[in-house]
């Protein structure tokens, strides 16, 4: 698991009224009124996609330390996370790698072109 570490002060939005990456990523989720689990379901399906590598229930952990500011989305699951939200990861308030693309995974026997 990669993740970044957020420091105590990150439960608050900052003095320019701001909200926290966790606000945004539970509004968004609640405007779209999803629970933790289905947010959870559809990151598990776009991770199917391309690294198929986290279950389910890893991704609901996640998801609760993300919206509790514990810890940070890497990249790539950033760019899960905002796919699954359908916004943009700047709109959640997190940093964009500029030139990361998730790549799909090739299935076997699949033909070069």
């Amino acid at each position: 698991m990669h993740v970044t570490s957020v420091s105590a002060d990150a439960d608050t939005p900052s003095d320019d009224g701001s909200l926290t990456v966790g606000d945004r990523i539970r509004r968004r989720r609640a405007h779209l009124g999803w629970s933790q689990a289905v947010l959870a379901r559809r990151m598990k399906r776009i991770d199917a996609q391309y690294r198929d590598r986290t279950d389910q229930s890893t991704f609901a952990t996640y998801t609760s330390r993300w919206e509790r500011n514990k810890v940070l989305p890497d990249e790539y699951n950033r760019r899960i996370l905002a796919k699954a939200l359908r916004v943009d990861v700047s709109d959640l308030g997190l940093p964009v790698q500029r030139y990361y693309r998730l790549e799909a995974q090739r299935r076997r026997g699949a033909r070069r072109r």
